[in-house]
């Protein structure tokens, strides 16, 4: 189930990927390395109990996100890849 959400939360930003400022569009974001060619970007909706996430990568081709049970670690982590081919995004979750 929570396989689902994700993939539609992940839906609905890609979207957003090509807006110029993320951080206008989401309340919070992050940094994820020093070289800052990763961000995250989230906003929680406590009504609808749903968190919308965006990613923002320098990347070749593909990016993956993650979320694991606190342990950090990718055995039983549910995970999103995304991609652009053709112009068109296109995203698989994995469990």
């Amino acid at each position: 189930m929570f396989s689902s959400l994700v993939l539609a939360v992940f839906s609905a930003w890609w979207v957003l990927v090509s807006a110029a400022d993320l951080s206008s569009e989401f309340a919070h974001h992050a940094v994820l390395d020093p070289g800052e060619a990763m961000k995250l970007y989230w906003t929680v909706n406590w009504e609808s109990e749903t968190v919308s996430f965006a990613v923002e990568a320098a990347t070749t081709g593909w990016v993956g996100f993650g979320f694991s049970s606190g342990n950090g670690k990718m055995v039983g982590s549910d995970i999103v890849i995304g991609w652009v081919k053709d112009s068109k995004g296109y995203l698989t979750v994995g469990i």
